[in-house]
C-alpha cells in the first residue's frame, strides 16, 4: 500500500516537473519582454508611412502605421487643452472630414519635432473619426502641401465673401477655433 503511494507521488512528481519545465521553456522573461517592446517602438521608415498627432472619437495621439496597418500609440498629448479623456466629447458637433484633415496638417511640424528630438523619424497618419468603422487614411508628405493649399483656397474664398474683413489669410499654422 505505501509503495502505491510512494509510486503515486513519484508519478505526481515527475508531472509536475514536465508541466513546470514546459512552463518555462515558454515563460518570457521581463527583460525579453522588454527588449520586444524597444524593438517594436524603434522607427524604421521602410516599415512606416508618415505620422502625425490626430484625433480619434475615443483616443487622441501621436501614432506611427505600419504598412500593414498595425497601428501603435507612442505617447498621449493634448490637443487645443483637452486632454485623451475630452476627445470623445470635443468631436461630437458635427465635424466633416475635411476639418479633421486641417487638424492633422495643423499639428504635423510638432509631431516632426517631437519625433525628432525623442529619437523618431517623424511623419503623417490620421484616422477618418467621422468614419464608425475608423477606417484609416494614410496621408504621405506630398499631400500635406496639397492639404494646406486647398485649406488656404478655402479660407480667401471665405474670406472673399465676408468683404467686411480687410486682411487675407496666409499660408502657416492655424488656430483650430478660426
Amino acid at each position: 500500500m505505501k509503495s502505491l503511494k510512494k509510486k503515486s507521488q513519484k508519478v505526481n512528481s515527475k508531472k509536475i516537473q514536465k508541466s513546470s519545465k514546459k512552463h518555462k521553456s515558454n515563460k518570457r522573461t521581463h527583460e525579453k519582454v522588454e527588449e520586444e517592446e524597444g524593438q517594436k517602438s524603434k522607427f524604421d521608415p521602410s516599415h512606416y508611412f508618415a505620422s502625425t498627432e490626430f484625433i480619434t472619437k475615443r483616443r487622441a495621439g501621436l501614432y506611427y502605421i505600419c504598412k500593414d496597418e498595425e497601428i501603435t500609440k507612442v505617447e498621449r498629448f493634448k490637443v487645443d487643452g483637452h486632454d485623451d479623456g475630452k476627445a470623445e466629447s470635443y468631436l461630437e458637433s458635427n465635424y466633416d472630414r475635411t476639418h479633421i484633415m486641417d487638424i492633422a496638417v495643423m499639428h504635423m511640424e510638432e509631431a516632426m519635432v517631437e519625433g525628432c528630438e525623442s529619437g523618431q523619424s517623424g511623419g503623417m497618419i490620421t484616422i477618418d473619426c467621422i468614419d464608425h468603422n475608423n477606417t484609416i487614411t494614410n496621408v504621405c508628405e506630398k499631400d500635406i502641401e496639397q492639404l494646406r493649399q486647398e485649406k488656404l483656397q478655402r479660407d480667401i474664398a471665405f474670406y472673399d465673401a465676408n468683404s467686411k474683413r480687410t486682411s487675407k489669410p496666409v499660408l502657416g499654422k492655424y488656430d483650430i477655433r478660426g
